[in-house]
């Protein structure tokens, strides 16, 4: 492991340079001091023997470099985002990493994806499609999936009626409700607790314009907050629930250091 590590290390070290060296368009900023700080801290824990927490920090060093390719170069870091792949759940491999910065005090919350897959990182949310055009598409395809990902803090979740003392899968079946009730055609099923993990999914149809999509909800407890997903489908032969429970299966949060050290100096 510590090999594959320090591998690891050095192959994103040698990717800030490239990156700084073909970077000329003024329109694109990049600043790397977060990457190399995250570097730092990665070698610091696994000096340290904390090799979980290393492996966390590379992650998110390796989403981050991803994204300033993907934006400021004509590098492909998914190998090829724009054709369409069919997949199978048995084989699909969860190997790339998108991380919400922040969303809560006291860390940030990783989310792994299909390589083939795009990625959009905003304000509190990711966005996520098997198809590049898929998230911007006005008329979807029958091959398209795109999903959400935000973070909701226990308090957010009560105000949508959820009772004290509930259960992700008691919260889960509240906001499938308020979800869809925007739609005058829709149907739920029954909430799924997902193995390995304090989340459920749940999975329903809408019905708008003569379009069917199965529209698939997962919450994960993270910290003291949540992660809510939620997937669309347009194709009825996708698993869509299994897709979605796969997702947030690597759904893991990653605790901030500084937040841990102030916590400690209080008590």
């Amino acid at each position: 492991m510590i090999n594959r590590i320090t591998l690891l290390m050095i192959i994103l070290c040698g990717l800030v340079v490239p990156i700084t060296a073909q970077i000329g368009d003024d329109d694109c900023a990049v600043d790397l001091t977060t990457v190399n700080a995250l570097l730092d801290d990665a070698n610091a824990q696994l000096d340290a023997g904390n090799t979980d927490d290393a492996l966390a920090l590379l992650a998110i060093a390796e989403a981050d470099l991803e994204a300033i390719l993907a934006r400021c170069t004509d590098k492909d870091v998914a190998e090829d985002m724009i054709t369409p792949v069919d997949f199978d759940l048995s084989t699909l491999e969860l190997s790339e990493v998108a991380v919400l910065r922040r969303v809560f005090e006291t860390g940030d919350v990783l989310l792994r994806f299909p390589a083939e897959w795009t990625v959009e990182i905003g304000d509190g949310q990711i966005i996520f499609a098997n198809d590049a055009t898929a998230i911007d598409a006005e008329a979807p395809e029958a091959h398209h999936l795109v999903g959400v990902m935000t973070a909701l803090t226990a308090e957010q979740v009560s105000r949508y009626g959820v009772e004290a003392a509930f259960t992700a899968a008691d919260a889960i079946e509240v906001l499938g409700l308020a979800f869809v009730g925007a739609y005058d055609d829709a149907s739920l099923g029954s909430a799924v607790s997902i193995t390995g993990v304090d989340g459920a999914v749940l999975a329903g149809i809408v019905v708008v314009d003569d379009l069917s999509a199965q529209i698939t909800l997962a919450l994960v407890r993270v910290d003291a907050g949540y992660a809510l997903l939620v997937l669309t489908a347009f194709d009825e032969a996708v698993d869509a629930a299994a897709l979605l429970t796969r997702l947030a299966e690597t759904v893991v949060f990653v605790p901030d250091e500084a937040a841990e050290t102030n916590q400690a100096d209080d008590g």
